[in-house]
């Protein structure tokens, strides 16, 4: 499943400065190098570099040393829609705030990144509703629910139906939010996808990109 974070940047310099800044002074073992601008998207390869160090003991009870290099990196874009610049994270596999602060560092602190929040449940009424496709909800994940004034608990809902319209008949409060849904879809994009409220997501289907293009109106309109 491949997975994806989004934020909201700002930013003091105009696009075309921003790529030039970022792919700018990289050294051998933190970098970042521009891809391709394709449309309003701008794709970059952040890579980390370490140097890793095994010892170990030979028949003689003599110690050495290996040293090896180990390249960690990922994609990601920046992409403009409707007048908004968002950052967009693919498949990251390393800490996220040394990746925000290495980039705020390569912007002279001339950057805003603003986490961005998601209503999983808001996001699967209007697929269903922009979509001529059904997506099921298969899994639903509650938290926060105010049982009363000293119990707070988190459910998780599974089931091989839809969940849309009965899965609040098994929370007994009015204070909740959904924190994640699993969505998935037998027709047009044949597989599974997943929602977070820290509107992150992960995508196991056909026509990926197609479906990000809807996503990302998504964000435009409910930012």
């Amino acid at each position: 499943m491949d997975k994806f974070k989004f934020y909201l940047v700002k930013f003091s310099y105009d696009i075309e400065e921003v790529c030039s800044l970022l792919s700018s002074n990289n050294d051998d073992f933190y970098g970042i190098k521009f891809i391709k601008k394709e449309n309003h998207s701008y794709k970059f390869n952040f890579y980390e570099r370490k140097i890793l160090e095994t010892t170990y003991l030979d028949k003689d009870f003599n110690e050495h040393t290996i040293e090896q290099l180990k390249t960690d990196d990922f994609i990601f874009y920046i992409f403009e829609k409707k007048n908004s610049f968002f950052l967009l994270l693919e498949n990251p596999n390393r800490n996220i705030t040394f990746f925000k602060n290495f980039i705020s560092q390569k912007l002279n602190n001339k950057i805003i990144i603003n986490s961005l929040e998601l209503n999983p449940f808001k996001l699967y009424e209007y697929l269903n509703r922009s979509i001529d496709s059904k997506f099921i909800a298969s899994t639903i994940e509650v938290k926060d629910i105010q049982l009363n004034s000293s119990t707070i608990a988190t459910l998780t809902l599974k089931s091989s139906n839809d969940l849309q319209n009965h899965f609040e008949q098994y929370i007994q409060a009015e204070k909740y939010y959904i924190s994640k849904i699993i969505l998935t879809n037998s027709e047009k994009y044949k597989g599974k996808l997943l929602f977070c409220h820290d509107c992150s997501l992960g995508l196991q289907i056909h026509n990926q990109g197609d479906f990000m293009n809807v996503f990302t109106n998504f964000l435009v309109e409910n930012q």
